[in-house]
C-alpha cells in the first residue's frame, strides 16, 4: 500500500507539471518533448515516445522521443496500422501493456532504446468523436502496478490530445485561409487583366502595350490622366501583371492628407516621436515592401 500511495503521488505531481507544459506558449514539438521528459524524471516512465498520424495517409511518424542522452534516430521512424506493437495500438485503438519486451514478438525495437527485460506500455491518443491521432508509449522502470501505470498513461494521452486537437484546428484554418487567399489573388489577377479593361481603340491598345512593358521592370511609373479616366485601373493592371503581384497593393490619396501627417503616413514613426504618437507605426513604403504603392 505505501508503494501504491507513493506512485499515485508521483503521478499526480507529473500530471500537474504536464498540464503546465501543455498550456505553455511553446510549439507542439517542444510541448511533447517536455511531456516525455517529465514522464522520465517524475513518474519512472523511461524512453517515452509519441507518434502522430500523418494527415496524408494512415501511418504514424515518431515526432518526439526521450533518449536520456542516447542518440536520436537519424531518419524519420514510421509505423503503419498493424505494423509492430505501435501499429497494433493504432489498429486496435486501445492500450497495450507488455510485461516483458523480449517476450513480445510484435515489438520491432526500431529506436533501439528499450530494455528487453522491462515492461512496455502504449496508449492511443484520441481527440473528439473517437478520432485516433497517435500513440503515447513508454517503458516503466519496474514491473510493479502496471495497471495503475497504464491508466496514468491514458490520462497523459488525453491531455496530449487537447494540444494536438488545437494544432489540427489551427492547421486546418491556416490551410483554408491560404486557399482563400490564393483564390482571391487569382480573381484579382483575372479582374485586372487587359481583357477586362474597356477600350479597343488604337490609343487604348497603345496603353496596354505600355502596361506590358513597364510591368516587366521594378521601377516607378507615372500615370497621367484626368479624373475618372481609370488611372487606378491601370495601376492595378500594372501591379497584377508584374513580378510584384504576390505582394501587397496599397493606395494612398496624398491630397486628402495635411502636410503635417504626410511624412508620418509615408515613412512611419517611432513611439513618442511627436504628440499623439503613442505607439510605433510602419509607413506605407515599408508596408508595401515587395509590392506596389499607388499615390
Amino acid at each position: 500500500m505505501p508503494g501504491r500511495i507513493q506512485l499515485i503521488e508521483a503521478e499526480l505531481d507529473a500530471l500537474y507539471l504536464i498540464s503546465q507544459i501543455l498550456n505553455s506558449a511553446h510549439d507542439l514539438h517542444a510541448k511533447l518533448q517536455g511531456v516525455l521528459e517529465i514522464l522520465h524524471k517524475k513518474s519512472g516512465m523511461r524512453s517515452g515516445m509519441i507518434t502522430l498520424r500523418e494527415i496524408e495517409n494512415k501511418g504514424m511518424i515518431v515526432c518526439a522521443v526521450h533518449t536520456d542522452g542516447a542518440g536520436k534516430p537519424a531518419q524519420p521512424v514510421r509505423y503503419n496500422p498493424g505494423e509492430g506493437l505501435m501499429g497494433a495500438i493504432l489498429a486496435e485503438g486501445s492500450t497495450i501493456v507488455v510485461e516483458k519486451v523480449s517476450e513480445e514478438p510484435r515489438f520491432l525495437g526500431r529506436l533501439g532504446l528499450y530494455d528487453p527485460e522491462l515492461p512496455f506500455i502504449g496508449s492511443p491518443i484520441y481527440i473528439e468523436k473517437g478520432e485516433l491521432v497517435g500513440v503515447l508509449a513508454a517503458q516503466p522502470d519496474n514491473s510493479q502496478m502496471l495497471g495503475e501505470r497504464a491508466r496514468f498513461m491514458e490520462m497523459v494521452a488525453n491531455l496530449i490530445a487537447q494540444s494536438v486537437k488545437m494544432l489540427r484546428i489551427i492547421e486546418r484554418k491556416q490551410r483554408d485561409l491560404l486557399s482563400e487567399r490564393d483564390q482571391l489573388k487569382q480573381a484579382l489577377i483575372k479582374n485586372y487583366g487587359f481583357e477586362n479593361i474597356i477600350g479597343h481603340s488604337p490609343p487604348m491598345l497603345k496603353v496596354f502595350d505600355l502596361i506590358r512593358q513597364v510591368a516587366k521592370w521594378n521601377t516607378t511609373v507615372l500615370i497621367r490622366g484626368e479624373s475618372g479616366t481609370g488611372k487606378e485601373v491601370v495601376a492595378n493592371s500594372i501591379h497584377f501583371n508584374s513580378g510584384c503581384a504576390g505582394g501587397p497593393f496599397l493606395k494612398l490619396n496624398c491630397a486628402a492628407l495635411p502636410d503635417t501627417l504626410l511624412e508620418s503616413e509615408l515613412f512611419g514613426h517611432e513611439k513618442g516621436a511627436f504628440s499623439g504618437a503613442v505607439s510605433q507605426r510602419k509607413g506605407r513604403f515599408e508596408l508595401a515592401d515587395n509590392g506596389t504603392l499607388f499615390l
